[in-house]
């Protein structure tokens, strides 16, 4: 039996990320007849990795979509779906430091530029080269 609760809770998340079924499919790799699938309660017993993948890229809760897509109590994660989740996490570690590294960049070239304005002398307004090319 199709969990009906997770058909509008993807479409509804989906809706609000402004994907289209086919962004949302090339962006979890799946066919997009599979999100098609998923949202018109088509696709029974979803894999839990499929879940986790969709919940990451709406920005749901795992727990959120997992009760949504049927499972209950204690999620039972096979190894294929715990490395799954290890490269998810380990993706999210990697972009989390990469913006990090890019914003303390941001920070040393907007230093480095305050440092030079200080350096040097005050650049002259229009008003004054062009009064200064008159004469």
């Amino acid at each position: 039996m199709p969990h009906a609760g997770l058909a509008p809770t993807i479409r509804a998340a989906r809706e609000r990320a402004g994907f289209t079924q086919s962004q949302l499919a090339k962006r979890v790799g799946l066919a997009p007849n599979h999100v098609l699938r998923l949202e018109s309660g088509q696709k029974i017993n979803p894999r839990f990795e499929t879940v986790a993948r969709i919940a990451a890229e709406l920005g749901l809760s795992l727990d959120e979509l997992a009760v949504a897509a049927g499972y209950r109590g204690t999620v039972k994660v096979r190894p294929n779906d715990a490395a799954t989740i290890a490269q998810l996490l380990e993706k999210m570690r990697a972009f989390l430091a990469s913006m990090e590294s890019a914003e303390q960049k941001a920070r040393e070239a907007i230093k480095a530029m305050e440092e030079s304005l200080q350096r040097r002398p005050p650049i002259p307004s229009a008003q004054k080269r062009r009064a200064r090319a008159r004469r």
